[in-house]
This record gives C-alpha cells, structure tokens and sequence, in this order.
C-alpha cells in the first residue's frame, strides 16, 4: 500500500508542472558579446504540449537593439522543457531548459556554459 501510494504521490508533483503564463530572462553570450533578453508568453499547456509566443530583444555590442517576434511551441516531460522558437527574422533555435523550483533553467549560448534564468513574471 505504500509504495502504491509513494507511487501516486511522485505522478502527481510532476504532472503539476504547469508553464501557463509569463517567463522573463536574459543574459550575455561572451563569445558574441550579443545580450538577449526573453519575454516568453505561454498560452496553452494541454498534456506534454505548450504554445505561445515569445518576443526577443537582442543587444549588439555595438549598441543596436533589435527586437523580434517568435512563435513558441514545446513538449513538457517531468522538469524537461524543450521550447522550439520560429522566429520572424527567420531564426530558429530550441531552448533545452528543466524546471528548477519556480525558475526555467536553460542556456545562452550553444557551448552551454552561460546560464539563462526564465523567471515567472
């Protein structure tokens, strides 16, 4: 009977995992010197499944801000979260993150050595 209800206990913390709402994050690539900074606007999470939109505010070294408009799709599995982004300036790239506590933790460049924390807003 306990191990049953260990059992029930463990599936229902991880399928309450629930991303529905805003993620704010930024940070520096250093090999680029490019900062980026994510509002990432979940509006559904069906199941494994979410969607959204998100808006990425990119700072050249130079100074010049860009921001662009991103559709947001992704799969939940326990605390993975991988989010695919499909960018209007053509731009795609997946953010390979895991929930830790109430923050997404993920990466910011591909070398995965500078940290990204998505905040809820």
């Amino acid at each position: 009977m306990k191990k049953i209800s260990f059992m029930f206990m463990t599936l229902g913390l991880t399928a309450c995992v629930n991303l529905e709402g805003d993620w704010e994050g930024e940070c520096e690539n250093p090999a680029t010197g490019e900062v980026r900074s994510f509002d990432i606007d979940i509006d559904e999470h069906k199941g494994g499944e979410v969607e959204g939109f998100a808006y990425m505010d990119v700072l050249a070294p130079t100074g010049d801000l860009t921001r662009v408009g991103c559709d947001v799709e992704g799969t939940v599995d326990g605390s993975d979260v991988d989010l695919d982004f499909e960018c209007e300036n053509g731009e795609t790239f997946t953010m390979k993150a895991e929930k830790q506590g109430k923050n997404l933790v993920t990466y910011c460049d591909s070398q995965n050595e500078v940290e990204l924390v998505l905040e809820p807003d």
